[in-house]
């Protein structure tokens, strides 16, 4: 019953695309590098034309400086600036097929989502895949960590449109921060809900980027996007066990520490008594270095009065 007006008007929503997921992801992978340069990609299929941020971008993941021009006014510079882009990642050891320097500047998306991919793939993917595949090493990382959680996944698409294997995974990593006791009924059933607020409690609890809409995880799983943002729940365990082993490292354990000396042994009236405490860590191996500040000390007589202790730091794991 519209009117002619009101039919030239109406349209349908288009409908997003595997393009269109990837887009999005891997502008945010890109972004959460650039935005340390102060940088951002906004429109990844004309925004890397001269070359600039493609040059910072690789700068930023591989530590190593990329000679480029950074005032390229015309074509010719920008079709430059972006071939030694390229010839870096040549010279990285990855292989480009199909995509040339006047692609980028020419906006080719497809080809320039490949190049990205190829990025993460390397620098962030497919760290500790060993021997395997990245994807098959990043699967089996996950069902490893959703395993207590009564399920396992065979894929990155279909298998993620619940909502069930976010939060498992999100949960994983603090237990407790998405439910209790891994009772995955505290759910809410609903697909959408559940992912948006893993991803928000991933982002708050473990700084991971939202880098994925909700929407499509649920709706239009796209097998690479999801396997990146996936990828940062690794990166953020790995990391994290390893600043709390060089912490554990460093620390002293309360277990293991022993005190030793002639003031355990004995004591004369009115005469200071000294005795050493041995700062040991979890690993059971003697600290050597001071710093401790919780060791507390009490000495008290039969009588039950307190007898005044000063501990001092030498240094070298001893005080």
């Amino acid at each position: 019953n519209m009117g002619d007006h009101e039919q030239e008007e109406f349209s349908l929503p288009t409908k997003r695309t595997w393009v269109d997921v990837q887009k999005k992801t891997f502008t945010g992978w890109a972004n959460t590098f650039l935005s340390e340069r102060l940088m951002k990609i906004d429109d990844m299929e004309v925004d890397l034309e001269s070359g600039i941020l493609l040059c910072n971008l690789l700068e930023e993941i591989s530590g190593k400086k990329v000679n480029h021009n950074k005032r390229p006014r015309m074509r010719i510079q920008n079709v430059e600036n972006n071939s030694f882009a390229l010839n870096f990642i040549a010279a990285e050891g990855l292989k480009l097929v199909g995509i040339g320097a006047e692609d980028i500047v020419d906006h080719k998306l497809k080809l320039i989502l490949g190049l990205i991919w190829t990025l993460i793939l390397r620098y962030q993917i497919q760290q500790g895949a060993g021997d395997d595949s990245p994807k098959k090493a990043l699967l089996e990382w996950v069902n490893k960590q959703i395993a207590p959680y009564g399920f396992q996944i065979a894929n990155f698409t279909k298998d993620w449109q619940d909502g069930r294997a976010l939060a498992a995974l999100t949960d994983s990593i603090s237990p407790g921060v998405m439910m209790g006791n891994r009772n995955m009924d505290e759910l809410t059933g609903n697909a959408k809900g559940d992912i948006d607020k893993a991803m928000d409690v991933a982002q708050d609890e473990y700084d991971i980027p939202k880098i994925l809409d909700p929407e499509d995880m649920a709706d239009f799983p796209e097998e690479l996007s999801n396997i990146t943002y996936v990828s940062y729940f690794r990166d953020y365990l790995e990391n994290h066990a390893e600043k709390e082993r060089l912490r554990l490292l460093n620390s002293a354990y309360p277990g293991y520490c022993y005190a030793y000396g002639p003031g355990l042994e004995g004591a004369i009236v009115n005469e200071p008594s000294e005795f050493t405490i041995q700062a040991v860590n979890v690993y059971e191996d003697e600290l050597t270095h001071g710093g401790e500040t919780g060791f507390a000390v009490e000495i008290k007589r039969d009588d039950g009065e307190t007898i005044p202790a000063t501990v001092g730091d030498n240094g070298d794991g001893k005080y």
